[in-house]
């Protein structure tokens, strides 16, 4: 018999080097383009789909759907070792093949399950006759915009739940007909096994009816079943998605296998005979089959396979291909791996009919793997011959091996064992215990947090039980129970298994008990006779560098029902409802958080209250902390409840969680997900009030540990103070950051390079904060920070990796807020004093690495070593992603006692600082403003620093330059310096000084050898100027103090109260009563027509006095229009701006208005009415094919309001501008949109603030759109040449505050209504990426102070552009910029243009500034590249009234200019720096 087995051996051997033979030829196939590739010369080409989405279209995006059958179809694709992305394909039907032709309005439809969410989803293709396939037709995409092709991505859609896919059939397939159907699907991460299920796959018609099937039954025909190539890891078969149906349900077979080291295309190989039942006695049948359920611990062997040996010395892989129903051979060399590695695989085989006849002799377990040295497990189980329903030989249904052993080993051995099954279902009820783990960059780290410490005394025959459900995005990681016994021992240690097998230790491949709940059950008799004395929830994450950005850094697991059981009978429950009884992190890394706490399986009914802030503002209240059992009494610990409260308020899909005044204990973190708000009651410090205070006690004596609360996007955390009970003045203690609103997220789509949205905080208090807010180490964008009042000990605000804007308004850090405190240890006196003079020697107020943009309106500082700190990202958190620099505007500084008060090491682009005052006069050698970035640091000449209207005061210096930065300062006033020095130095770099004063007699200015070059202009001295001129090249400075210089800036118009934003009452509904709109039939399911609903809600609102008519999250289709009332606010979830659709909780889903631009609004809002909190989505609006509609809102009247509002696909978004809107606030709307997101106009007065409009909304979380799509008409061609974002008209007295819109052709344009065009200013107001930023038809007067302008590669365009027709006064005051190269700034056509402080970094590619009528103004420009030169940098036509320039530097380029004006030009102080590189 064994030389019969060696036969089969050689055999087998053979057909696998033939396989790695052909599988090598595939592989070269397939990289030179021959196969399994897109062939770009005959790929069809058709004409633009027309109405892409189904008329009916109830069952379109229903995410409750689920795959209806038990079997469906498993696809495996495992990630090349190379990390190449490759489409890899299988067919699995002909169904319709050569009968079925498309027809017009056919839709492809079908259920997909993706395990886990890294890699695409897959998707189902049809290929034709003549050759065209759904995959490769330019508009074949689903109802929400996202591609059929290899590489899309369903994220949350299909990740760990089932998604219907609806597809409309494009025209171009129209008319062909069916050849084959197959899956395909792409994986580019090494080593990563991405699997997805598919089932009920069919064409239906328009109206829904089924027309052919090409899978639901559970059967594969085998001639469909194409070649596996599994030396790239690729499979198909039929799978059992839960498992359930196929887990043995007695004993099973464990193989533990060894594999030897192996030379090359040598194998391993063993052959284990575990049965002999039926031997000499069973002789097979017509009509018999051969069943086993098998699965493989190991995706990297092949994996295992029964064979037969029959009593004439023959076996069953003697007699051809022998394959099951799926398509695999019954030969050991065939790969199994994508079929039973890690799952449960059932097999069914024909019986041969040579076979038939013969009789049975034994039965072998037959493995092979060509792995050197790779030990692997086979498990097996209910090996039967069947014949219909009735098993004919039980072969092996439980208990030990009898008569086992090897039959053949080939540099191999192996070892039998048995284990028991049990259910793999989860069953949490009540409470379970959740496990948040933040992690910056750690690639490995282990942690455990003790939940209990009852002891109990091991018996023989227990078991530890439980129910998990764990992150199901990780490979090599894991978390689950583990237990330390009094001897020391833990699982970790023991070599425990649960009932699959799977080793109790954390740190197992996660997916195979990842998604859903699952039941673990592990016999832990090894350890009877000893005391359990610790019970731990552990996890385990091991990330390879390259996932870091594509997994994120939050993640989550779940355990309930942690029980002792023996002989199938609990014995001892250790947790089941309610808090942990122990809390205590047993270990984990510095960088790390972790924490955990009892949450509830079913969300709470909520509230749904009112809670009105100090402030007027109005939230809805889902749940108060003090009904999941917060005392508020300073005693008891109540972080549980506040955590818990916040993950039930998630499980609703957002809302607002409330904390009443009361002093609550925290020993723990907190974190905040998503689209939800933790609300307390608050008072500015030192003001009478009640108050919400937190007292923290986590993190003490670790600086790096984890940040007390931590955020997820989109949240806020608003009205609370904290306090450290333990800190000292006398003698600080270390403590980690208070807030990390870094936004921490669950994932990224790993071929997208976004970055997760920021956590927000509003009127929040910091006692005594050794650090106070964090934004970072990971990359993150978008945050709005107001009104934070903080005593922080060393660093107070720090923001790095951050790339899309900073919004922060009134941050206050001075000793003052603790001293104010009153609470024992609150520093007073001498204790005040000491404290001061240790902030002078540590605290950095403000400290930022990399940002786009950092925007801070009105900052105090008092008591300071630096006020601001700008470095590179890993000075400021080694732990960073960057080292880049950061660009932004301050506007409003009020700095006092610090040392110093400006430093830059790293700014790139600009730095902006505007009105206020920099006191540095503590400490030892202080100095208000410290220039220390290299210029050349990115590539350009940029990094300028410029100051306007400040007033600095020193002990020591006013300015230092020590690198090639230049600063740029205007109209400051220099009240004292120590005037043994010069009050301003340049050791290198390049300064410009237009109109300063020198409020003190002494030394100015000393310009070193080094200066690369200076424009100074019009400054007043007390007596005579004293500047010492040492620059080597003498022609690069000039110097121009004169009455004239003085007197050309007198022309330009003052800063003023320009700078001081008409801060107004939020607004809101005229009764704080709440109408539930799910209370009143609407539902928020995704496809039921919410119109009439909803407008009957808000109508009887209005009826009743007004009020909020408040819609819970969910998905809410509305058909038609709807009207809010007069004093009625529609509200959603949301309290905060919120830019991303990962998180959307309210959405409301629009359609009316599509092809109708002119109509009326979908959302009309009536005097004094508003809307806040929602997300609004045009599902029948595709990226593709974009189509015109209405405004999604429009205000019908004076003092409507718009609050945080997103839309996700607007093409129209906001009208308040075509009647009468006097009064409008506008407050935090966002999103992405195709024509215009906001029309202002016909309005006597208005304010907006805090909105910002980025494109990439839609796309990055792939709900609501696909990533793939970005140049498939959202991208360039489309927005750069139809997009004009903001539209303002007759709006009289506007005032505007911290706004940012990117990507468009005309970023703000301004035109006449009839009453002569905008009259107002705006603060902090950003424009990147367009044809022009700011074009004036006319408009009455536009004051910008600090605004942000960035320009891209077009042939035209320019940051500014006054038309002829404008009559009206424009001033900017301190622009920043940046480009890439851009074709021009200034374009003044008509009108009067000022611009005070001018910061270029890069290169015009035509004429820099034009000026061919009107009048232009510049003072202070600062022209910074190396890269292309202008043509001109000024061209001066005959039509001008005047053009007056006083102080411009270019650097390492000469001025050049054509004057043709006639004498209506004048420029003083204009020079050519020289950068010594």
């Amino acid at each position: 018999m064994k030389k019969t087995v060696k036969k089969g051996l050689i055999a087998s051997s053979a057909v696998v080097l033939a396989l790695l033979l052909v599988l090598l030829t595939t592989f070269i196939a397939w990289k030179n383009g021959l196969i399994f590739k897109k062939s770009e010369e005959n790929e069809p080409k058709f004409a633009q789909a027309g109405a892409m989405l189904p008329e009916s279209i109830k069952d379109v995006n229903d995410y409750s759907l689920i795959g209806r059958g038990k079997k469906c179809l498993k696809f495996a694709v495992k990630g090349t070792d190379d990390g190449e992305s490759g489409a890899f394909r299988a067919n699995f039907s002909e169904a319709g093949s050569g009968r079925y032709t498309f027809r017009e309005g056919d839709r492809l439809e079908y259920d997909v399950y993706t395990v886990g969410n890294i890699s695409s989803s897959g998707f189902v293709d049809i290929d034709t006759t003549t050759g065209e396939s759904l995959g490769n037709t330019e508009y074949g995409y689903d109802s929400l915009g996202i591609a059929t092709n290899a590489s899309a991505h369903l994220e949350e859609n299909s990740a760990n739940k089932w998604y219907h896919r609806v597809i409309n059939i494009p025209d171009g397939l129209v008319g062909k007909t069916i050849k084959s159907w197959a899956v395909s699907k792409e994986n580019s991460i090494p080593g990563y096994e991405s699997v997805s299920y598919f089932d009920n796959i069919k064409i239906a018609d328009k109206n829904g009816n089924e027309c052919l099937v090409g899978y639901s039954n559970g059967e594969l025909q085998r001639t469909d079943v194409v070649l596996r190539d599994n030396m790239y890891g690729r499979s198909l078969c039929i799978g059992y998605l839960t498992e359930e149906e196929i887990i043995p349900q007695g004993d099973y077979l464990r193989f533990m296998i060894d594999a030897k080291a192996l030379e090359k295309n040598e194998n391993s190989y063993i052959s284990y005979i575990f049965s002999r039942e039926g031997r000499d006695e069973y002789t097979f049948k017509k009509g018999d089959r051969f069943i086993y359920k098998i699965r493989s611990t190991s995706h990297y062997a092949l994996g295992g396979t029964v064979n037969i040996h029959l009593t004439d010395n023959s076996q069953l892989t003697d007699y051809g291909e022998v394959k099951d129903s799926n398509g695999y051979n019954a030969a050991a060399s065939v790969d199994m791996s994508g079929a039973e590695g890690g799952e449960w695989y059932y097999r069914c085989i024909d019986i041969p009919d040579a076979v038939i006849g013969k009789t049975v002799d034994y039965f072998t377990l037959d493995a092979m793997n060509i792995v050197s040295e790779h030990s692997y497990e086979v498990q097996l189980a209910d090996v039967k011959i069947i014949n219909g329903d009735k098993t004919e030989l039980l072969i092996y249904g439980g208990g030990d091996v009898k008569n086992g052993g090897t039959a053949m080993a080939e540099k191999a051995s192996v070892s039998v064992t048995r284990n028991h099954t049990s259910t793999n279902i989860g069953n949490p009820q009540g409470d379970y215990l959740h496990m948040l783990y933040l992690a910056n960059n750690i690639n490995a780290s282990l942690t455990s947090v003790c939940f209990s410490k009852e002891e109990y005394a091991v018996k023989e025959g227990d078991c530890l039980e439980y129910d998990i459900r764990s992150d199901n995005r990780l490979t090599n990681s894991g978390f689950g129970v583990d237990i330390k016994l009094k001897s020391g021992t833990n699982i970790s240690a023991s070599g425990w298994i649960d009932q699959n097998a799977i080793p109790g230790l954390i740190g197992i491949e996660n997916r195979r008990i990842a998604g859903e709940w699952h039941h673990r059950k592990l016999n832990i008799s090894g350890a009877a006779g000893e005391t359990i004395s610790e019970w731990r929830f552990a996890g385990s994450i091991n990330i390879p560098d390259e996932l870091w950005q594509s997994i994120g850094r939050m993640f989550e697991a779940d355990i309930d029902n942690v029980r002792i059981t023996n002989n199938g009978k609990t014995v001892k429950e250790i947790y089941t409802d309610g808090a942990p009884a122990d809390n205590t992190v047993v270990r984990r890394q510095s960088n790390m958080e972790v924490n955990i706490s009892a949450v509830p399986l079913e969300a709470p009914k909520p509230l749904y209250n009112t809670v009105t802030t100090v402030d007027g503002e109005v939230f809805v209240v889902a749940y108060n902390v003090k009904d999941f059992g917060a005392k508020g009494d300073g005693k008891t610990d109540d972080t549980n409840a506040f955590q818990s409260a916040l993950y039930a308020a998630e499980k609703l899909g957002g809302g607002t969680v409330y904390a009443p005044a009361g002093n609550y204990k925290i020993e723990g973190r907190l974190f905040i997900p998503g689209a939800v708000t933790l609300l307390g009651d608050w008072h500015e410090p030192g003001r009478e009030g009640s108050e919400t205070l937190l007292m923290a006690y986590s993190g003490k004596g670790d600086v790096n540990d984890y940040a007390f609360i931590s955020s997820a996007g989109d949240s806020l955390c608003s009205n609370f103070s904290i306090w450290y009970p333990e800190q000292s003045a006398e003698n600080p203690v270390e403590y980690p950051f208070t807030f990390n609103c870094s936004g921490v997220y669950k994932y990224v789509p790993h071929d997208l390079d976004t970055n997760a949205k920021g956590g927000n905080l509003t009127n929040i208090t910091m006692y005594n904060s050794y650090k106070g807010i964090s934004l970072g180490p990971l990359a993150q964008q978008r945050h709005v920070i107001q009104n934070v009042y903080m005593t922080a000990l060393k660093r107070g605000l720090q923001s790095v990796s951050n790339w899309d804007y900073v919004y922060t308004t009134n941050l206050q850090i001075t000793p003052d807020v603790w001293s104010s405190l009153g609470k024992e240890g609150a520093p007073k006196g001498g204790t005040l004093e000491k404290l001061q003079n240790y902030l002078v020697e540590n605290l950095e107020g403000v400290a930022l690495g990399h940002i786009d943009t950092f925007n801070l309106y009105k900052y105090k500082v008092d008591y300071a070593k630096k006020g601001i700190y700008c470095a590179g990202d890993r000075t400021i958190d080694p732990d960073a992603q960057n080292d880049m620099g950061m660009f932004g505007s301050f506007v409003g500084m009020d700095m006092n006692h610090v040392n110093i008060g400006i430093h830059t090491e790293n700014i790139y682009h600009f730095m902006a600082v505007t009105d206020g005052n920099i006191r540095a006069v503590s400490g030892k050698n202080p100095l208000a403003v410290l220039a220390e970035t290299e210029a050349h640091s990115y590539g350009t000449n940029g990094s300028n620093l410029s100051i306007t209207d400040m007033s600095l005061s020193s002990r020591g210096q006013i300015l230092k330059i020590t690198n090639t930065q230049a600063v740029n300062m205007l109209n400051c006033s220099f009240e004292s310096w120590n005037t043994k020095d010069y009050a301003i130095e340049t050791a290198k770099g390049v300064l410009q000084l237009n109109g300063c004063t020198f409020k003190k007699a002494g030394k100015n200015i000393n310009l070193t050898s080094s200066t690369a070059g200076a424009s100074i202009n019009g400054n007043t001295y007390m007596g005579n100027a004293q500047i010492l001129n040492k620059a080597k090249n003498k022609s690069t400075v000039t110097i121009n103090d004169t009455a004239a210089a003085r007197n050309m800036l007198k022309n330009q118009p003052a800063l003023g109260n320009s700078a001081e934003h008409n801060f107004r009452k939020k607004p809101t509904a005229a009764t704080n009563k709440v109408y539930v709109a799910t209370e009143y039939g609407v539902k928020g399911d995704g496809f039921t027509d919410n119109t009439k609903a909803l407008q009957d809600v808000i109508d009887k609102a209005s009826r009743e006095g007004g009020g909020i008519v408040y819609v819970p999250p969910g998905e809410y289709d509305v058909r038609g229009q709807i009207t809010v009332r007069t004093g009625v606010e529609l509200k959603g979830a949301f309290n905060t701006m919120h830019n991303s659709a990962s998180s959307a909780a309210t959405v409301l889903r629009l359609y009316y208005g599509r092809n109708k631009p002119e109509a009326k609004g979908a959302v009309m809002l009536e005097t004094k009415a508003g809307i806040n909190g929602i997300d609004i989505f045009y599902p029948e609006q595709v990226n593709w094919n974009q189509k015109p509609y209405a405004y999604a809102v429009q205000s019908l009247g004076a003092e409507a309001y718009a609050l945080n509002v997103t839309l996700l696909n607007g093409w129209n978004g906001f009208d308040f501008g075509t009647y009468n809107n006097t009064g409008h606030y506008i407050e935090g709307i966002g999103g992405a949109y195709y024509n215009n997101m906001l029309f202002v106009g016909n309005s006597d007065y208005g304010t907006i603030q805090y909105v910002h409009n980025n494109h990439c909304v839609w796309m990055e979380y792939g709900k609501y759109g696909s990533v793939n799509d970005l140049e498939n008409g959202l991208g360039d061609d489309f927005i750069e040449s139809n997009y004009k974002p903001w539209i303002f008209g007759d709006a009289k007295n506007e005032s505007t505050l911290q706004t940012f819109i990117l990507w468009g052709e005309t970023m703000m344009t301004f035109i006449d209504q009839g009453k002569g065009g905008f009259s107002g200013k705006m603060i902090l107001a950003g424009a990147d990426n367009a044809t022009w930023n700011m074009d004036i038809h006319q408009a009455e007067s536009i004051t910008m102070v600090a605004p942000y302008f960035w320009m891209s590669d077009r042939p035209d365009g320019g940051f500014v552009k006054s038309r002829a027709t404008n009559k009206g006064v424009v001033t900017i005051h301190n622009l920043g910029t940046g480009s890439i190269t851009y074709p021009g700034t200034l374009n003044v056509e008509g009108g009067t243009v000022n611009m005070r402080q001018f910061s270029l970094d890069n290169a015009a590619q035509n004429v820099n500034i034009k000026a061919s009528g009107g009048t232009l103004r510049i003072a202070g420009i600062i022209y910074a590249s190396d890269k292309v030169k202008p043509k001109l940098d000024l061209d001066i036509t005959s039509g001008v009234k005047a053009v007056e320039i006083i102080g411009w530097i270019n650097v390492d380029h000469d001025f050049t200019y054509q004057d043709n004006s006639g004498g209506k030009y004048t420029g003083i102080g204009i020079t050519s720096a020289k950068i010594q590189k």
